[in-house]
C-alpha cells in the first residue's frame, strides 16, 4: 500500500488504506519538496489530468534586516522594467517553491528579480504554504480519518535545507491542522537528519525520521547525473558518481543516524512513545551502508541526547533508558492538549 502518487491529483492525494488484525490504517501522503514537473495536475477541459504527486505548494521569502530591504528596494527600482507598474520578470519557481507576487501595499516586502524578500529580525527562509493545497490535504485527511481506525499522514519536506535541524516556520502550524483535520500521526522525512519531536493532542508529530535505510545503490544513473559530477559514463562507474554526490554534502555521520519509533495508543490517546536509535553502516564500505541497524548504546546516547535538545523547543521531554528513548503521557499533561507556547 502506497500513497502521495497517482494519475492526476485527485488520485494522488487520495487516502490509501492497509487492513490489519488491529483495525484498518490510513496514509496520506504528500510532499513539499519536488522538482517543477512532479505535481500532480486534475483534468482541464479537453486536457487529461497529469500524473505526479501530491504537492504542498510553498512560497518562499528570503528574511533580511530591514535596512537590507531598503537597499533591495533601490536595486529593485534601478533594474529596468521592474519598478511598480513595470513589466517585472515572471515569479520564479524551484520545484516547490514559488516566490509570492509583490503586494505594492506591503512596504515589508520586496521582490527582485523574481525572489522574494521581506523585513524580520533575523535573516533566513520563510514559508507560505498554498491554501488551496492546504485545503485538498486537510479533506483528504480527514475522508481518511472517517474510512480508517488510523490515520497517518508523511511529508516529504526539505525545507529550508538538509544543513538546518529546525522546522521551517510553515510546518508547526500545518502539523496541527492535520491533527485537527483526524491524522493520529504526522511523520515528516527528506532532510536526512533528525528534527524535532511534538505531541500535541494526544498525537506525535515527528518532524523529521532521518533516513531508515539509505540507498546508495540506486543504478544505473542517467548520464545528467554523470555530468552533474564531472564524471565520463566511458570512464567511470555508478558508484563513483553516487560517491562524488555523498561527498558533497553528505559526508557527515548525522545522516546515517536515526531512530525507529514505536507508539503506544490507549483510550485513542497517545501513552507512550518508544524511540530506538539505529545506525546506517557510515563506517562500512559503501556496498554495505545504508542498512539499517540497533545503534551501539554510545552511539545511541548521543543520538537520542540530540534529539532532546531538538524536540525540547516543543515542551517535549525525552527520558533515555537502556539506550532507548522514552516519552511518556500523563493524562493531566499539557502535552495531550498542546501547551501554549505551540
Amino acid at each position: 500500500v502506497h500513497a502521495g502518487v497517482g494519475e492526476n491529483l485527485a488520485q494522488a492525494g487520495a487516502a490509501r488504506f492497509l487492513e490489519t488484525v488491529r483495525g484498518r490504517v490510513a496514509l496520506v501522503s504528500l510532499a513539499t519538496s519536488f522538482t517543477p514537473m512532479s505535481r500532480a495536475g486534475d483534468p482541464a477541459g479537453e486536457a487529461p489530468g497529469r500524473p505526479g504527486l501530491n504537492a504542498l505548494r510553498l512560497a518562499r521569502s528570503i528574511v533580511v534586516p530591514p535596512e537590507k530591504l531598503e537597499s533591495l528596494r533601490q536595486i529593485r527600482d534601478a533594474l529596468p522594467d521592474s519598478r511598480p507598474g513595470g513589466r517585472s520578470a515572471p515569479p520564479a519557481v524551484s520545484g516547490a517553491t514559488a516566490e509570492r507576487p509583490e503586494d505594492p501595499k506591503d512596504p515589508n516586502r520586496v521582490v527582485v528579480a523574481g525572489m522574494t524578500f521581506k523585513a524580520g529580525d533575523q535573516a533566513g527562509y520563510s514559508y507560505e504554504a498554498d491554501p488551496v493545497d492546504v485545503a485538498d490535504i486537510l479533506r483528504n485527511v480527514r475522508r481518511g480519518k472517517q474510512f480508517s481506525d488510523f490515520c497517518i499522514v508523511t511529508n516529504h519536506c526539505h525545507q529550508p535545507g538538509n544543513w538546518s535541524e529546525e522546522t521551517p516556520d510553515y510546518e508547526q502550524s500545518f502539523a496541527h491542522r492535520v491533527i485537527d483535520a483526524g491524522a493520529d500521526a504526522y511523520v515528516g522525512h527528506g532532510p536526512h537528519k533528525l528534527r524535532g519531536i511534538e505531541i500535541y493532542r494526544g498525537r506525535p508529530i515527528f518532524y523529521s525520521l532521518a533516513n531508515f535505510f539509505y540507498d546508495d545503490h540506486r543504478t544505473p544513473v542517467g548520464a545528467d547525473m554523470f555530468a552533474a559530477y564531472g564524471k565520463d559514463p566511458r570512464v567511470d562507474t555508478d558508484a563513483e558518481v553516487t560517491a562524488a554526490e555523498e561527498a558533497k554534502g553528505f559526508d557527515d555521520p548525522v545522516f546515517y543516524e536515526s531512530i525507529v519509533a514505536v507508539s503506544r495508543f490507549e483510550k485513542n490517546q497517545l501513552a507512550e512513545l518508544q524511540l530506538y536509535p539505529i545506525e546506517l553502516g557510515y563506517l562500512k564500505r559503501f556496498a554495505n551502508r545504508g542498512v539499517p541497524r540497533l545503534a551501539s548504546p554510545p552511539q545511541a546516547k548521543s543520538i537520542l541526547e540530540r534529539l532532546q535538545k531538538l524536540s525540547k523547543p516543543f515542551g517535549t521531554e525525552i527520558a533515555i533508558e537502556n539506550a532507548v528513548g522514552v516519552i511518556k503521557l500523563r493524562s493531566n499533561s499539557s502535552q495531550l492538549y498542546g501547551s501554549n507556547s505551540c
